[in-house]
């Protein structure tokens, strides 16, 4: 676990028509979080990659910039994704919220911004990525849905089974429960979620369209273990020209990287 995480935040509204918006209208608000993409590395703000400084890496972030507000200077009330999370949703600081870690719940006595849009009549859906967002902690508070996009625990069981034949079949002892364990924090740091937490939303928008929603999106897959070519081919030389893909440490002693 990463005991230091950094966030950026954006929040945008999207109006019913381009006309200005009547009294009795209630605009839509959709909350989306990135785990872990600090400032200096988002266009808005300066970023470029160093060898082909004309592309723009965030170019949507920088659209919706230009049409919204920028903040400066932001702050945040922790360090790491859980009691920051919870902090946003309560507006409460992490010493009155309580979950300060992964022991604790929110308290139901402190309300959430999906509880207050619920009484004002909205549709709400929350769709995360990572594991500090997960409904045990009290995140799905006011949401008609909350769901993640990481690997759900049928395919996890499903892929446990099928490493374990192919164990069998080569003559090998299958996984035991602390083999299972760590398999399953691996997958929380390997898996590509954004398509899915894309997918999620774009059914829930779909599905409330003719009523005034709120939607929280949670994006996760800059937090680590980030693979540069899985997504987008050719993205990593921008940076570095040298780059030859993943490092496995398999020369990890003469590696002048290392």
């Amino acid at each position: 676990m990463k005991t230091i995480i950094l966030f950026c935040l954006i929040s945008s509204s999207a109006f019913v028509s381009c006309s200005d918006p009547q009294p009795s209208q209630k605009l839509n608000v959709v909350l989306i979080s990135i785990d872990s993409v600090r400032r200096d590395h988002v266009g808005i703000y300066g970023r470029r990659p160093r060898y082909a400084p004309e592309v723009a890496i965030t170019p949507n972030i920088d659209a919706l910039a230009q049409q919204g507000v920028v903040f400066d200077d932001a702050f945040t009330t922790t360090s790491w994704t859980l009691p920051a999370h919870m902090a946003l949703m309560t507006g409460r600081s992490d010493v009155a919220h309580g979950v300060q870690t992964d022991r604790f719940h929110r308290d139901p006595l402190h309300r959430t911004l999906a509880q207050a849009f619920s009484d004002d009549g909205y549709a709400t859906g929350g769709f995360y990525s990572g594991p500090y967002l997960s409904d045990k902690y009290g995140f799905d508070a006011g949401f008609d849905s909350y769901k993640s996009g990481m690997i759900s625990n049928e395919d996890f069981l499903k892929m446990v089974v099928d490493q374990n034949s192919i164990l069998k079949a080569e003559g090998r002892e299958p996984m035991d429960q602390q083999m299972i364990a760590q398999l399953r924090d691996r997958m929380s740091h390997w898996d590509i979620t954004s398509p899915k937490i894309n997918e999620l939303a774009e059914d829930f928008i779909n599905e409330n369209s003719d009523d005034p929603f709120f939607l929280f999106v949670h994006y996760f897959d800059a937090h680590y273990d980030h693979t540069p070519g899985a997504i987008n081919p050719g993205l990593a030389e921008l940076f570095d020209p040298s780059y030859s893909g993943d490092f496995n440490g398999s020369n990890w002693y003469f590696d002048s990287r290392v």
